[in-house]
């Protein structure tokens, strides 16, 4: 028997086109009711993320945890800081009321067809892994590129300091060469 999923943070009239292909990667039936769903897939996008929709994933985990997934899709990481900490609370919260949360949307696909068909646990195993090694390699290029933009600046710093040290070097030889040999009388 295939599950009946629900989904849920998403307009599926006008589907984006990762959408469709979420939906093709379930073998489930969808359903427009949350009683009769087997799974309550909460999907959340930059577009339709907000304090409202936070609100009401973490009521809904209080009563539907054990039926509900939630998933963070944001390929192009446009989150902004504020609704990233919020997601964050978010998550935290659905988890500790037993609802599960996953970071893709592959992971979730997995999720709900190994719940009915192990043998489909390679090919979606591969699949995430593959994206997960992909991420992880985008992000250590992220950080190589921030630390070689630091190491520059650094170079620089260390460069303008040996030029200050060069200048200040030169005006306490003019003072020493400016510097009147015998003292001044001070003038009653």
């Amino acid at each position: 028997m295939k599950p009946k999923v629900l989904i849920v943070g998403t307009d599926t009239a006008g589907a984006p086109e990762w959408l469709d292909e979420f939906k093709a990667a379930l073998d489930a039936d969808f359903i427009d009711n949350k009683p009769n769903a087997t799974h309550i897939i909460y999907i959340f996008t930059p577009e339709n993320f907000g304090i409202e929709s936070a609100v009401n994933v973490v009521d809904d985990s209080k009563d539907r945890a054990k039926k509900m997934v939630v998933c963070i899709h944001d390929p192009e990481m446009s989150f902004s800081e504020e609704d990233t900490d919020l997601l964050f609370h978010v998550c935290q919260k659905v988890h500790n009321n037993g609802a599960i949360w996953m970071p893709s949307l592959e992971e979730v696909a997995m999720y709900v067809n190994l719940k009915m068909d192990p043998q489909k646990k390679i090919k979606l195993k591969k699949i995430s892994e593959a994206k997960r090694k992909e991420e992880e390699l985008q992000l250590a290029n992220a950080h190589l590129t921030e630390i070689d933009r630091l190491t520059d600046l650094h170079g620089e710093a260390l460069l303008m300091l040996d030029e200050r040290d060069v200048e200040l070097k030169k005006l306490k030889a003019e003072i020493v060469t400016l510097k009147p040999e015998t003292p001044v009388e001070e003038q009653p």
